[in-house]
């Protein structure tokens, strides 16, 4: 039935009286459709404050009726007390939150927003609140990475800067290797969001376990300072069938291998069908300084193909 005013009649029939038609007259209107939002980035205090902190969502309406009313209500902490809690047409719901007494955590409150003869109602609005401890930088650090004697390739790795707590998102850092010439910075300085990025150059290390730093600085925080420690650990060249065999649960390769291929394979934590294949695409391509040796036992395209994968032709080193 369309919008507006509509007429129509109703019929009554009865004996010994002719048909009787009573005219009908009904108004019909097409509802609007209420949406909240998009709210702001969450609010943020830092631990121990007692000033409340102001937030809101917009109402809006689409549709024949604009100025739909519309009424508000909160589910949640006693750290929200609304504000604006109703109106007519479009506007915002406001709430002030209240952190006095929070630990730190993220805290959730749930804005429902209702309105007369609309579509969409009730609407839901999540609110987030953070109460973040001071500013602060991890102090201490570790990382790790794998790489083979005589191997060119030079990966890249890399760690979040540490930084953390209430206005760490404004605070730029700087980063700076030491103690080893094997460990080159990508990424030495940038904002919050930005990871600290380094490569690890095995060429000319033979097998061990070597150790360098990176010392991270809050700029403008001269208290603020941590340290990442890079642990690489360098391992003879592998090939592919002693990986194939190793997997079928033959002793064919030591420990830090066995590590360094699932490193570079799929990282998922266990040395797999996966990680060989991969080595194998590597170990396809050949060259000098691929960390690709010469296996010990059967042609590596029938280990290879015992592991999972299509067979490769042995490549001489």
């Amino acid at each position: 039935m369309e919008s507006g005013d509509n007429e129509g009649f109703i019929t009554v029939e009865g004996a010994g009286f002719d048909p009787v038609q009573i005219p009908v007259l009904a108004h019909f209107f097409l509802p609007s459709h209420l949406e909240l939002g998009p709210g702001g980035p969450p609010a943020r205090v830092l631990v121990g404050s007692t000033e409340p902190v102001a937030d809101s969502v917009e109402v809006r309406f689409t549709g024949p009726r604009p100025d739909t009313k519309w009424w508000a209500t909160h589910s949640g902490g006693a750290w929200v007390e609304l504000g604006t809690a109703s109106g007519a047409g479009p506007g915002a719901v406001t709430w002030t939150l209240n952190p006095s007494g929070l630990d730190v955590g993220t805290y959730l409150d749930t804005i429902v927003v209702e309105a007369e003869h609309a579509t969409g109602s009730p609407a839901l609005f999540v609110g987030v609140f953070e109460v973040q401890p001071p500013l602060g930088i991890e102090e201490t650090r570790e990382s790790a990475g794998y790489g083979i004697d005589g191997w060119s390739l030079a990966p890249s790795d890399s760690i979040h800067s540490g930084l953390f707590g209430f206005g760490a998102e404004y605070v730029s850092w700087s980063a700076e290797a030491s103690g080893a010439e094997w460990l080159v910075m990508e990424r030495s300085e940038g904002g919050y969001g930005e990871a600290v990025v380094w490569r690890r150059n095995a060429e000319g290390l033979a097998a061990g376990v070597y150790e360098g730093t990176i010392t991270v600085r809050a700029v403008g925080h001269p208290e603020l300072v941590g340290v990442i420690v890079d642990r690489f650990e360098i391992v003879a060249p592998i090939a592919v069938e002693d990986a194939a065999h190793h997997l079928l649960g033959e002793d064919r390769l030591v420990a830090a291998q066995v590590l360094l291929l699932d490193w570079f394979g799929n990282r998922d934590g266990a040395f797999n069908a996966g990680d060989v294949l991969k080595w194998l695409d590597h170990c396809a391509e050949g060259g000098s300084g691929s960390g690709c040796a010469l296996g010990s036992g059967p042609d590596p395209g029938v280990a290879a193909a015992q592991a999972g994968g299509p067979p490769v032709a042995r490549r001489g080193s």
